[in-house]
């Protein structure tokens, strides 16, 4: 299956990403990141979202993030979902 990824802006504050990567907002504040990314199948299915970490950013911060053998964090659709809906904030894409 071939996938397309595109840029997903989204209208989460600094508090609700803190709490999507699990680190305290002071933190996050500090953070080096690039923005949210969608993963669309050619049928337009949502496969997830992934972002971005610097590997500049100091030490101590990225060993509070759970990053695998990349800099990418990847998160599920439902993941994102539960999020939002909690917060009920729709996303909003940017073209």
């Amino acid at each position: 299956m071939v996938s397309s990824i595109r840029i997903f802006m989204e209208h989460f504050s600094d508090k609700q990403l803190a709490k999507l990567l699990k680190i305290p907002i002071s933190d996050f504040r500090m953070l080096k990141h690039g923005p949210l990314l969608e993963d669309q199948s050619e049928q337009g299915a949502i496969l997830g979202y992934f972002m971005h970490i610097s590997p500049e950013n100091a030490p101590q911060l990225l060993g509070k993030i759970a990053l695998g053998q990349t800099n990418f964090l990847w998160f599920s659709a439902l993941t994102i979902k539960r999020l939002l809906d909690k917060e009920k904030k729709p996303l909003r894409k940017v073209v």
